[in-house]
C-alpha cells in the first residue's frame, strides 16, 4: 500500500508532462483544401475593347459600354508552397449594362509582412476561364449572332490588407485580367467583331481570417 501511495504523485507528474510534450508537437501542414482566408469584394471594373471591321460598317459599335461594377470572390488556402507562395481560388464578375463577364481563375499569391503584423502587402497571378454572356445587342438595331464567349484568361492583382481583429480585416485591390471575348454585330448590310481582351478593376473588400 505505501509503495502505491509513493508512485501517485509520480503518475500525476508523469501524465501533466505529457500533456505538455502533446501540446508543443508539431502539427500536421495544412491541407491543400484548408482555407486561410475568404475575401468578398466589391468596386468598379473598365473593361479595354476593340472593333474589327468584317464587312461594311457598324459606327456605332465603337460606342458601345465598356465599364460597370465588378464583384469578387477569392478564396486562399493556408497551404504554402516553398513557405512563400500560397494557392487560391478566384471568381469575379463583370457587370455591364449589355453584357456581363465572369472570371474563373487558380493561381498562386505572396503576402509581405511589416513589423506591424496587421498590415501586409500581396501580389498574385493566375490562369483560368472567361465567359462572357451578351444580355442585349450593344448597338440598337443590330442582331447579336452568338450571345455568349468563352476563352482562356489570366489575371494579376496587387493589394494591400489590414487586419482589424484576428477574424476581420478590410483589402483594397487593383487587378488585371487578360481575355479574348469576340462578339459578331449584323444587319443586312454589315458585320462587324467587336473584341473584348482586358479588363482593369479596383475593389474593396471584407477579410475573413480562418486559419491562426
Amino acid at each position: 500500500m505505501m509503495k502505491a501511495t509513493w508512485m501517485l504523485p509520480i503518475l500525476f507528474v508523469s501524465s501533466q508532462a505529457t500533456a505538455q510534450t502533446d501540446q508543443h508537437m508539431p502539427q500536421d501542414p495544412p491541407s491543400l483544401f484548408s482555407v486561410d482566408k475568404l475575401t468578398l469584394a466589391a468596386g468598379y471594373s473598365k473593361a479595354y475593347n476593340s472593333k474589327n471591321q468584317r464587312y461594311g460598317t457598324v459606327d456605332g459599335s465603337y460606342r458601345y459600354d465598356n465599364s460597370g461594377a465588378a464583384y469578387n470572390l477569392n478564396i486562399l488556402s493556408a497551404k504554402k508552397l516553398a513557405d512563400l507562395y500560397q494557392p487560391y481560388l478566384d471568381y469575379a464578375l463583370l457587370e455591364h449594362s449589355d453584357r456581363n463577364i465572369h472570371l474563373f481563375t487558380t493561381g498562386i499569391r505572396h503576402d509581405f509582412t511589416f513589423e506591424q503584423k496587421e498590415l501586409s502587402l500581396h501580389l498574385s497571378g493566375g490562369i483560368g476561364m472567361a465567359y462572357a454572356d451578351w444580355k442585349e445587342s450593344p448597338i440598337a438595331g443590330f442582331d447579336i449572332e452568338s450571345k455568349s464567349a468563352t476563352s482562356l484568361s489570366g489575371s494579376f492583382a496587387a493589394g494591400m490588407s489590414y487586419q482589424f481583429t484576428e477574424l476581420l480585416g478590410l483589402d483594397f485591390s487593383v487587378r488585371y485580367d487578360v481575355y479574348d471575348l469576340n462578339l459578331n454585330v449584323t444587319d443586312y448590310a454589315a458585320k462587324d467583331t467587336i473584341k473584348d481582351f482586358g479588363s482593369l478593376s479596383v475593389m474593396l473588400g471584407i477579410v475573413m481570417q480562418f486559419e491562426q
